[in-house]
């Protein structure tokens, strides 16, 4: 699954957050922990949906599953994925990358409200003078695919597109600034939401039951008085402004996810000298952040009232865990053994948690997709 990173244009309805301007120089990682630090509790799903496929390649596009419809990538041809109607065992949808150019391949698809938006890319692109990105939707009903994401265009400075819970949001470039752009799957033109400060790009984004959540870069130090790669939270409800998520260290709030009045995220930087692992903080509402766990960078995906994210238990082992407030954490997945160690972040459809893991022992190379319903 592919990987995301003033005064405000007439098409932007929100301001910029009011309170998160970050000090000027980034806190070391926190020490700070919770009066009562969530316990680990053992809760190992069964995943009643196991498909295998002979696919490894990260560029061969998603394995997904949303409880009927299921999305395979063409293990041959990156530029091919089909979408399956697991009720029927027909095919409903083969998309075909619109695009002749060496090197368009499908970067993701997402499953959401009986659609499916597919985002197709160009891996080594020109840049101009043609775009490099392009989402069509299908109606899964009845296979009809629809070009969305041009009204405004997808940004070609740092293009992003996510869809779930009935939406998609993507970063689009209006006068110099990147945007976030969100629409109903139904609807062809989405509305420009939210433009970040100059000398910020919005990226990491997810979408939430009810908002849009994303970190803003620092990608110009001089513009954003803020230094290179500094990172921020930002949420972005249905309907209102932006704001700010409370941060308990600046520049640190790499990723995030957002659910009813709570977001957790990865705290890192890229200056950290383990990149990959980093502790998982969350605030609720106005209060004061605090730690719950630690997790992969960047993994944390909502899904219902909760938040998944990977974690690994020593170098061969990779949990899926998940939390939520006033809640345990839950480790809902373990990898048997060190040939299934390589398992990606959780994607949701629907309310089914589904992700890949790959094969790397001996014989033939495979890539299997798990999906179970999300529960309570």
């Amino acid at each position: 699954m592919a990987a995301a990173l003033v005064v405000l244009l007439a098409g932007c309805t929100a301001a910029p957050p009011s309170a998160s301007t970050p000090s000027s120089t980034p806190s070391s990682t926190p020490s700070a922990r919770p009066l009562s630090a969530p316990a680990v509790k053992q809760a190992l799903w069964t995943f009643p949906f196991q498909r295998s496929e002979p696919v490894v390649s990260g560029d061969a596009g998603p394995l997904l599953y949303d409880g009927r419809y299921y999305v395979r990538p063409d293990p041959a041809n990156p530029a091919v994925a089909t979408i399956l109607d697991t009720r029927t065992n027909k095919v409903v949808v083969r998309h075909q990358v619109p695009h002749r150019a060496d090197g368009w391949q499908v970067e993701d698809v997402f499953l959401t409200d009986g659609y499916a938006i597919v985002v197709d890319a160009d891996a080594e692109p020109p840049y101009r003078p043609k775009p490099w990105y392009a989402v069509t939707r299908y109606q899964l009903s009845t296979g009809t695919a629809t070009s969305v994401a041009d009204q405004p265009p997808v940004s070609t400075v740092d293009p992003e597109v996510v869809a779930g819970d009935g939406r998609y949001a993507y970063v689009t470039d209006q006068g110099g600034r990147g945007c976030v752009a969100v629409a109903d799957v139904r609807q062809v033109a989405a509305s420009v939401r939210y433009c970040a400060p100059v000398g910020w790009l919005p990226g990491f984004l997810r979408t939430g039951d009810s908002s849009v959540t994303f970190a803003e870069n620092s990608e110009n130090a001089s513009q954003s008085r803020q230094p290179a790669g500094c990172r921020r939270l930002v949420r972005l409800p249905s309907g209102g402004a932006a704001t700010d998520v409370p941060a308990l260290a600046a520049c640190r709030q790499y990723a995030g996810a957002g659910v009813g009045n709570w977001s957790a995220w990865s705290d890192a930087s890229d200056a950290d000298a383990d990149v990959e692992h980093a502790p998982v903080l969350a605030a609720v509402g106005r209060a004061s952040p605090f730690r719950v766990d630690v997790g992969v960078v960047g993994s944390l995906r909502t899904c219902g009232d909760w938040v998944y994210y990977d974690h690994r238990a020593d170098p061969s082992t990779v949990e899926i865990r998940r939390w939520r407030p006033g809640h345990p954490i839950e480790v809902i997945y373990r990898s048997p053994g060190e040939e299934l160690s390589a398992t990606t972040s959780v994607a949701c459809a629907d309310g089914w948690v589904s992700f890949m893991r790959q094969y790397t022992g001996a014989g033939s190379p495979h890539t299997d997709v798990l999906a179970a319903q999300a529960r309570g």
